[in-house]
């Protein structure tokens, strides 16, 4: 019998027919910005029959759900207020231009980009923004921090970190209006497997990919320039810079299953040649896994995720990354809970660089640098004006940041509660 000729269906197989069904086949490519211009004029054309006299709206559909399979206590859900789990959900941002910032940007994995006007409700209201973008796999979301510039916005596609149920991306996408609309970025197309991007204090663009390595933009994403650090591999898995509003030092960190490394420079904006960036000189143990950073300035928290996916050692830097060492003490054994491939967040206090908080399926705290940790949340209310995290991670009802949620530097502690609902994601 020929190999593979009888198989099992999966997500990649079915992605894979899609792709095939729908492809140019002279570029061997799936022309998603003419499927978007067909979508659109599908629309239009649906809005024009509505103007005549004799049209008549067959149906009217409204949502019966189900929302959610976890219906309560009687079904083994004890999450505080009756929560729900959403789908994975890897980006969230505060909208900077929204002077209440209680506007919050959040992307699915697979549904897409869902946004609140009001993160400060519980339960949140959120709605899906721009559901006709080609690819729902949103990776990361950043925003151009320039005064002025605030309605440019960007997000990167593809769940690239080796789950059976990864969802491919395809590119970069950008908006310009404040992230109403979304147009694909097609200097991007071969970048289908996005982790994070960032952008600079002159509105640079920072794009973090698996295989592809890291690359950098100067004109809004019209042409992007590899500035992978050598000797460290190109799957990146976190991309910090200290500072949007004045030059910052960019952070990178490389392994997903692969060789992993560690670098920063003091000129992202500038930087060309892979051999000009700056190695730790007292460096954190890696294990050819990745490794997730907190950063405030010139205080940083790396967790390095073992073969056993579990997280032995927090370290700690107070010198920008030239230096690291141990944390004192470490939270409890196993807190990574062997999802440290995929469940991994930090954060640190803006104010106060001594209060950290990581999480894999737990989360834990130090307000003492490292020198002492203990479970969060404590069962009592936290204390307010604490964090404002990029990257936190999100995970039908698992993961670290399903305990909290950042905005305007208030932590919300809303336990499931302000996530789009399972069946949206």
């Amino acid at each position: 019998m020929e190999e593979g000729k009888f198989r099992y269906d999966g997500p990649a197989q079915t992605l894979d027919f899609e792709i095939e069904r729908t492809k140019d086949p002279i570029t061997g490519k799936v022309p998603w910005q003419q499927l978007r211009l067909a979508i659109e004029a599908t629309d239009l054309t649906r809005k024009q029959l509505r103007l005549l006299d004799n049209f008549t709206e067959a149906l009217s559909w409204s949502e019966r759900g189900p929302v959610s399979d976890v219906p309560g206590p009687s079904n083994g859900n004890t999450r505080a207020n009756g929560g729900i789990p959403s789908g994975r959900v890897r980006a969230i941002m505060v909208d900077s231009s929204d002077a209440t910032h209680k506007t919050v940007f959040v992307g699915s994995v697979a549904g897409g980009l869902w946004k609140t006007s009001d993160i400060t409700v519980s339960p949140a209201n959120w709605v899906a923004v721009d559901e006709r973008m080609n690819n729902l796999a949103i990776a990361d979301i950043c925003q151009d921090p320039r005064p002025g510039f605030q309605n440019f916005m960007y997000l990167c596609t593809g769940e690239s970190y080796g789950n059976s149920d990864a969802v491919r991306g395809v590119g970069v996408f950008k908006s310009v209006d404040g992230g109403t609309t979304w147009s694909f970025l097609s200097s991007t197309s071969s970048y289908i497997n996005g982790t994070r991007i960032l952008c600079d204090y002159l509105g640079n663009v920072y794009l973090g990919t698996r295989s592809s390595g890291l690359l950098r933009s100067t004109d809004g994403g019209n042409s992007w320039t590899t500035i992978t650090p050598s000797g460290i591999g190109n799957d990146v898995c976190d991309l910090e810079i200290t500072s949007t509003a004045v030059a910052g030092r960019l952070h990178v960190t490389t392994g997903i299953f692969s060789t992993s490394g560690y670098r920063y420079t003091d000129n992202p904006e500038t930087q060309l040649q892979p051999s000009g960036w700056n190695a730790a000189t007292i460096p954190f143990t890696t294990f050819n896994q990745r490794t997730e950073l907190a950063v405030s300035g010139n205080t940083l928290f790396a967790l390095p995720d073992n073969s056993s996916h579990l997280v032995p050692t927090i370290w700690k830097s107070t010198d920008g990354g030239v230096n690291w060492a141990a944390t004192t003490t470490q939270p409890t054994s196993g807190w990574a809970n062997g999802q440290g491939w995929y469940d991994l967040s930090a954060a640190i206090n803006p104010s106060d660089p001594t209060n950290c908080i990581v999480g894999g399926i737990d989360c834990y705290e130090t307000t003492n640098g490292g020198a002492t940790w203990s479970k969060f949340p404590h069962g009592s209310e936290h204390l307010a004006n604490m964090y404002m995290p990029i990257n936190m991670i999100f995970n039908g009802g698992m993961v670290a940041a399903n305990c909290f949620l950042v905005v305007t530097g208030v932590c919300i502690i809303q336990q499931m509660v302000v996530q789009p609902s399972e069946t949206e994601m």
